[in-house]
């Protein structure tokens, strides 16, 4: 009977060893190199947040500054800082920051990488030589038309319209669809051209709706001034202290409005409104419009509590219905109120404001008009 071979066994052990423990170092290395992939992983995500977040400040301060690159860029770099990567606060150099006027785009690069001596450093992965990766995210930013528009203050202008002889009506020019005047879909409407143009929000004396002898209900010609006023109430309520309160404290829950929506002509008292609306100025004193950058500057807030959105509406649906007179709502836009100039008589004091950008609220439908503007991440 042959003996057994116990070199061969031993030789089989030896070789089962060597596997094993080939093999559980593989499994250590994959497991080593997970803990890397994850890490990385969620380095990615932090930076392609920060780069989120910077696009959308960037195009949300081109809403309120339309020329300011600047601005802008300072936006995107001030939020992109208010992010971490691995621990390590995100650096936006001027640039990482493209701004692009003509679309209203905002587009931010992050880097952590060897070159800006900001690697993101690895643990196990450097058993095979790698010591450091380069992470880099992009995002980018538009500032479009909004679909729907909130906070919205009591007052109602009439859109701009076409005159008889095909010319832009200005602050002089009547309505008077007699006469040939066309609102043509809102084409001559207020638009970007208009910022920082000044309209008599609310008019000293009020304006009252006695139509013109026509059993159409139509008011007379001369309450439709660009720029003239009608009031309204967004929540459906009436009297002084609800009007104060919609332009002093915007109340909420408040369902936001969109093109196309109807609204009612109302009544009010002139004085306490107008004292609303000086209330409203004390409130951010230093704000003042410049006309260099077609925006708001010197206030107090991050976002001026004088400017705020106002509807306006397509003249040709000026109806009376039953008590009331209704009009639809054709667009929006902003406008900053300006104090009353000094030296006014009592009781002669209008309400001024300058046509201004404003933040709206991203939603379908038809757009809100070209000077209320929502951001959205595009890239």
């Amino acid at each position: 009977m042959p003996k057994p071979d116990v070199g061969s066994h031993r030789n089989q052990r030896g070789a089962t060893l060597a596997l094993v423990t080939l093999s559980m170092a593989v499994l250590m290395m994959a497991a080593a190199l997970a803990v890397d992939v994850g890490l990385m992983t969620t380095a990615r995500t932090e930076a392609q947040l920060a780069a989120d977040m910077a696009a959308h400040a960037g195009a949300s301060a081109l809403i309120f500054h339309p020329y300011g690159k600047a601005e802008a860029r300072a936006e995107a770099i001030d939020y992109a800082s208010r992010n971490r990567i691995r621990g390590e606060t995100v650096v936006v150099l001027p640039g990482d920051v493209e701004v692009i006027l003509g679309e209203s785009k905002v587009r931010v690069t992050v880097h952590r990488t060897a070159d800006r001596g900001s690697p993101i450093s690895t643990f196990f992965a450097r058993l095979f030589g790698i010591d450091q990766v380069d992470i880099r995210a992009q995002a980018a930013a538009v500032a479009r038309s909004a679909g729907a528009v909130e906070c919205l203050l009591p007052v109602a202008v009439a859109d701009l319209w076409y005159e008889a002889d095909g010319t832009r009506a200005d602050e002089n020019d009547t309505w008077d669809p007699d006469e040939g005047d066309d609102y043509r879909d809102g084409s001559a409407g207020f638009g970007t051209q208009d910022l920082g143009r000044m309209i008599t929000l609310k008019p000293s004396q009020g304006a009252h709706n006695k139509n013109n002898g026509s059993d159409d209900g139509t008011p007379d010609s001369n309450r439709f001034m660009p720029g003239w006023w009608f009031l309204w109430y967004p929540e459906g309520g009436g009297g002084a202290s609800a009007l104060r309160d919609q332009i002093l404290n915007c109340p909420q829950p408040q369902t936001p409005w969109a093109v196309g929506d109807w609204a009612t002509d109302k009544n009010g008292n002139v004085q306490s409104i107008q004292k609303a609306f000086k209330t409203l100025v004390d409130r951010d004193p230093n704000a003042h419009w410049d006309d260099g950058c077609k925006c708001v500057k010197g206030s107090a807030f991050p976002v001026s509590p004088r400017l705020r959105p106002i509807p306006l509406f397509d003249p040709e649906t000026y109806v009376k219905q039953g008590p009331d007179h209704n009009f639809q709502i054709s667009d929006f836009m902003g406008v900053f109120i300006e104090p009353t100039p000094a030296g006014t008589p009592p009781g002669q004091s209008s309400t001024y404001a300058r046509v201004a950008t404003l933040q709206g609220v991203v939603g379908g439908g038809p757009s809100a008009g070209p000077l209320v503007k929502a951001v959205q991440i595009v890239e």
